[in-house]
């Protein structure tokens, strides 16, 4: 007599309807389901005992894919750099949220764990990237890592130059002094002079100080 076997299969103890073969496809459960799987043996002359699988307990699939995204490509210190998570999917249909770490030259900055960045807290001159590790509130997935972004020099400002001491004449050499310098990298500043008599360069004269010979009495100096 030729032996057949039925197939049962049962999710949290109740039957699948219409699942009659040997495997059991992802449709038909989630996450946190117990899975078990009657088989009965059978011939021609009748039915044999049914046998019970072991619970199946589904967990959770971590999630996968996606890709990070660096923006801007180049700043300064004083610019926030943002790193956005795309694509990523999660089959159980969780929420998935995203871990953050910022690289520098293939070292991690430390206890920096938001999704942005400022330039001062990376450095002039250096290479940025973010990794992301996508976290569905249970189990991580895969990192993936972002484009490249540089931090750049800041150009200094300056906010006038003023021509002393005050009072002076003729005989009097003047001095350039630059008005409220600043520089956003910390860098040590020099300076270009020029100077005017009356509204005219002085030709030659580059340096922080202008001499008696070139200016006298009621003449108007700047710098």
């Amino acid at each position: 007599a030729e032996e057949q076997l039925a197939v049962v299969w049962s999710v949290n103890g109740l039957a699948v309807e219409g699942e009659t073969g040997f495997s059991l496809a992802p449709g038909a459960f989630k996450k946190g389901d117990e899975v078990t799987c009657t088989l009965t043996p059978s011939d021609d002359e009748g039915e044999g005992a049914p046998v019970s699988s072991n619970v199946a307990e589904v967990l959770n699939t971590p999630p996968a894919g996606g890709a990070a995204v660096l923006a801007p490509e180049e700043g300064t210190v004083i610019t926030e750099f943002l790193c956005s998570a795309e694509g990523s999917t999660d089959l159980d249909g969780d929420t998935v949220d995203y871990l953050y770490s910022w690289v520098v030259d293939d070292g991690v900055i430390p206890e920096q764990t938001a999704d942005s960045i400022l330039g001062s807290d990376v450095g002039k001159g250096l290479t940025l990237r973010c990794r992301i590790v996508p976290f569905d509130g249970e189990d991580e997935g895969e990192e993936f890592e972002s484009n490249d972004a540089t931090v750049a020099n800041t150009p200094p400002t300056v906010e006038g130059a003023q021509p002393g001491p005050e009072g002076a004449n003729g005989e009097t050499e003047l001095v350039c002094d630059p008005v409220n310098p600043f520089d956003a990298d910390g860098d040590e500043l020099s300076y270009i002079y020029g100077w005017y008599v009356n509204g005219v360069l002085v030709e030659g004269e580059s340096g922080p100080s202008l001499s008696t010979e070139h200016f006298g009495k009621d003449d108007e100096v700047t710098c």
